[in-house]
């Protein structure tokens, strides 16, 4: 999650402050992983402001708290009554949620009027341009093996017609691609996420055992030039009237 949280953070941190995040602002960090937005955010909103940071598990966002920031664990798909927000904002999280639909409304009906919702998620759309054809079939098993889960690999591009659907205006969508290179954030986030999950791939048949080692010898490779997954962030505006569907 650290190394998750230094490849995207620098994208994240550009979006929020061209939205004009301001001090004294409420703000709900949905699905707050290890808290590196939510303490941003904190920073920020300052003295009168307040964050939120929600998640299903919490044990990541204990040490190291400010005072300006709450920490509530519950389900987005059914939070409890958190009042309304300035901004909500959550990346990475509802790509992976079988009811992501209910946790979307649920993150809109906590949203002011005239208040913003943003939400960064995944856009692989390098994989299948990657030189590396092992490496290629070896994230395309990944995202298969994922979609069990309910993991939807595209689910970024998708949130700006979801957010008009639901009546949010002035809707805009933007796209960042991490670099994968020899030290890179990404790179390490890969490397440690193919040890924990491709030994269940070969066994359960999604992964040749080869492939799978072709994969990882071109992340360790000190040639590695490559691009990661790509951050969709779209960004929609709760109307003044406050009339969402």
């Amino acid at each position: 999650m650290q190394a998750l949280a230094a490849a995207y953070d620098p994208s994240s941190f550009r979006r929020l402050t061209a939205l004009g995040v301001q001090p004294g602002w409420r703000c709900l960090d949905a699905g707050a992983g290890c808290g590196t937005v939510s303490r941003w955010l904190a920073d920020q909103v300052g003295a009168h402001g307040e964050v939120v940071a929600c998640d299903l598990h919490t044990r990541f966002l204990r040490e190291g708290d400010c005072t300006r920031l709450t920490v509530v664990e519950c389900d987005l798909a059914a939070p409890p009554s958190l009042g309304m927000f300035d901004l909500v904002h959550v990346r990475f999280t509802l790509s992976h949620m079988r009811n992501r639909d209910a946790a979307l409304s649920s993150l809109v009906s906590l949203v002011r009027p005239g208040g913003r919702l943003v939400i960064s998620d995944g856009a692989d759309i390098a994989t299948q341009l990657s030189p590396n054809r092992g490496f290629s079939t070896a994230m395309l098993a990944q995202w298969s093996y994922l979609y069990q889960s309910g993991s939807e690999k595209l689910y970024g591009l998708s949130c700006p017609d979801l957010m008009k659907q639901r009546g949010l205006e002035d809707v805009s969508l933007s796209l960042d691609v991490p670099p994968l290179a020899p030290g890179t954030a990404m790179t390490s986030f890969w490397k440690r996420t193919f040890q924990q999950t491709m030994p269940a791939m070969v066994a359960e048949g999604y992964l040749r055992e080869e492939t799978a080692a072709v994969a990882q010898e071109y992340l360790d490779s000190p040639d590695l030039c490559d691009l990661s997954v790509g951050m969709a962030t779209t960004c929609g505006r709760v109307p003044p009237d406050g009339f969402c569907h």
